[in-house]
């Protein structure tokens, strides 16, 4: 099990940021959004429409990203639907998160045909801890609240995120709720935002199809290093 820490942030967090899972608001029966959000064409999750994004499964000019998966893709229930002009809103996690893996497929040697390309719209790695996680459990933290994001040494690779020109980065769901107790706890005791300091563990998520077992990270680490002995 990885941790980490970093040195000094400035209080805040940014919490429920485009499409966290659960706190979905109500719809009504004909499933369009309301004014204020929207169910994303990708992921199907909620996300507040300040975060919306514009994808395109059509060439739009000759350099313009486009997605034609997008074409065969089935939204889930309530989720936006494609237009007729080929585009769909998407939430902005899906948006970098597919647009991340444009420039991969562009950069790539021999380049792969727009046609051929295959996107992952679900697994992503936390930008903190660097655990695999997948969309339900990705969260999103203000570069500007969280100073250390700026110097962290995000994981590289695949799925790992970061949103808004760098404003936010993809978190999992432990780091995101761990920073914001460690924010509220030090503001607590009156520590100056300047020498406020944050830790972190890695651990592996719950799978996703397992329901409310194995839900708390005490919960997930116990089976962990259970494990670890066991074999050891």
């Amino acid at each position: 099990v990885n941790s980490g820490t970093s040195g000094g942030g400035e209080g805040g967090l940014q919490g429920g940021v485009a499409g966290t899972a659960g706190g979905a608001s109500s719809s009504s029966a004909n499933h369009k959004p309301s004014t204020s959000s929207f169910y994303c064409f990708l992921c199907g999750l909620h996300s507040e429409l300040s975060f919306a994004r514009n994808l395109y499964s059509v060439a739009q000019g000759k350099k313009a990203p486009y997605f034609p998966f997008m074409k065969d893709h089935v939204p889930k229930p309530r989720a936006e639907t494609l237009r007729e002009d080929g585009s769909a809103l998407v939430c902005t996690f899906c948006y970098h998160s597919v647009m991340a893996q444009w420039n991969r497929f562009a950069d790539s040697r021999p380049p792969v045909l727009v046609k051929d390309r295959k996107y992952n719209i679900n697994d992503y790695t936390c930008y903190v801890c660097g655990v695999k996680t997948y969309r339900k459990r990705i969260r999103a933290l203000r570069v500007m609240d969280f100073p250390f994001l700026r110097t962290h040494r995000g994981p590289k690779g695949s799925g790992c995120v970061t949103m808004e020109n760098g404003e936010m980065a993809a978190v999992c769901l432990d780091c995101f709720q761990s920073l914001k107790s460690q924010f509220s706890e030090a503001a607590k005791y009156g520590i100056p935002v300047e020498k406020r300091q944050y830790n972190w563990m890695q651990i592996p998520p719950p799978p996703e199809d397992s329901g409310a077992t194995l839900v708390t990270p005490k919960e997930r680490l116990d089976k962990l290093t259970a494990a670890a002995v066991a074999s050891s």
